[in-house]
């Protein structure tokens, strides 16, 4: 079974979504001893992989780019150097005409269920990821509810997807020695409800602050916002709180570094995460592993990852949101509990057990004819 793997879009610094599936992946693979070929422009991720595996197409830069190596270059060297399967990790990685077989990865199906959330490759996803995931030998899903969104919007074959769940980041495992006194004194935080995510509107931080604005007297809580932020977005962000008075309780920090991460989870009173779809949900279940008291949305795939170690609200409901948390801000018996079963749902997940999954996928492809 010769296996090629399309990582050409893990980007050089990592850190978001498709980064951390594609390293800790990609790592578990060659810890199990998989032979596999790995197309990369950031091998440094990929500490496991023997070097020899690793094709490093030169002058790759930026997203274009890589989506038109990858469909127009790559698909030579699937033919030519004799691959019997390609794995492509995400939508825009998918072949519509693949030379060799093809395993493709949905990660989310965001583009298609927010269409008012314009996608910089939506003509792609529009025209042509449809048929790559028609002619596709079988399609993997990091959730069971992504797994569900797949079926119906493309009118697939329930055999046709498997679902394979994530776990928590190796690389942030690794790079947890930031104190919490020093992040504290960097940040200058005091007690706080931690969330973290982009500003994207699906992720639907307004509400968040709309809700939290009707706790703050009732509290002293800041609320702490971490993640990458689009300008465009932000500025209406940054109107609400303003108009909320809440310029001296609400702090963006924007993006952090990974080795802070594990601190902010860890001296955090509760983490929030109000996000209205995810594909699967890393930063909850970051957060409910280092012990932070978690409430999510009651929505897609944040119950497959939570299961009984959170609190759920409705995440259109600023009412029901501002109540949640602050029962879970004055109650500290809740919060002990959901400690406890929050560290022992993390512990069902594990990257061996997704690349294992994985891997069972690749041998019935290609055992087909």
């Amino acid at each position: 079974m010769k296996i090629a793997i399309n990582a050409i879009r893990v980007s050089r610094r990592g850190g978001g979504g498709l980064d951390h599936y594609m390293i800790n992946l990609v790592n578990e693979f060659a810890l199990l001893g998989i032979g596999f070929d790995l197309f990369t422009v950031a091998p440094h991720h990929f500490r496991e992989v023997d070097r020899k595996r690793i094709k490093n197409p030169k002058f790759i830069f930026g997203d274009t780019l890589r989506l038109l190596w990858t469909q127009i270059i790559f698909p030579f060297y699937l033919y030519f150097m004799n691959y019997d399967l390609v794995f492509s990790p995400s939508q825009i990685d998918a072949l519509p005409f693949p030379p060799i077989k093809q395993v493709i990865a949905v990660l989310d199906l965001i583009p298609f269920l927010f269409k008012d959330q314009k996608h910089k490759h939506r003509l792609f996803l529009k025209y042509l990821f449809p048929i790559a995931i028609k002619k596709a030998s079988h399609i993997i899903a990091i959730s069971e509810n992504t797994k569900k969104d797949v079926l119906r919007l493309f009118s697939m074959e329930n055999d046709t997807v498997t679902a394979t769940l994530l776990a928590k980041p190796q690389e942030i495992i690794r790079m947890d020695s930031f104190s919490v006194d020093e992040l504290r004194k960097k940040y200058h935080l005091g007690p706080y409800v931690f969330c973290l995510s982009n500003n994207d509107p699906h992720k639907n931080l307004a509400r968040l602050i709309e809700a939290f604005s009707k706790i703050k007297n009732k509290t002293s809580y800041s609320l702490v916002i971490a993640g990458y932020q689009n300008i465009k977005f932000q500025a209406d962000l940054d109107k609400c709180v303003k108009e909320l008075g809440l310029f001296e309780r609400v702090k963006f920090l924007g993006h952090v570094r990974a080795e802070e991460l594990p601190a902010l989870y860890k001296s955090c009173e509760v983490f929030i995460y109000p996000s209205l779809y995810e594909g699967f949900g890393l930063p909850p279940l970051e957060a409910i592993s280092y012990g932070a008291p978690t409430m999510v949305s009651q929505t897609s795939s944040l119950p497959e990852v939570i299961g009984e170690g959170g609190l759920y609200f409705n995440p259109l409901d600023t009412d029901d949101l501002a109540d949640k948390m602050l029962q879970l801000i004055l109650d500290k018996e809740l919060r002990l509990r959901l400690k406890k079963l929050g560290i022992k749902q993390a512990q069902l997940f594990s990257w061996e057990k997704t690349a294992r999954q994985t891997i069972k996928v690749f041998e019935r492809v290609t055992s087909l004819n």
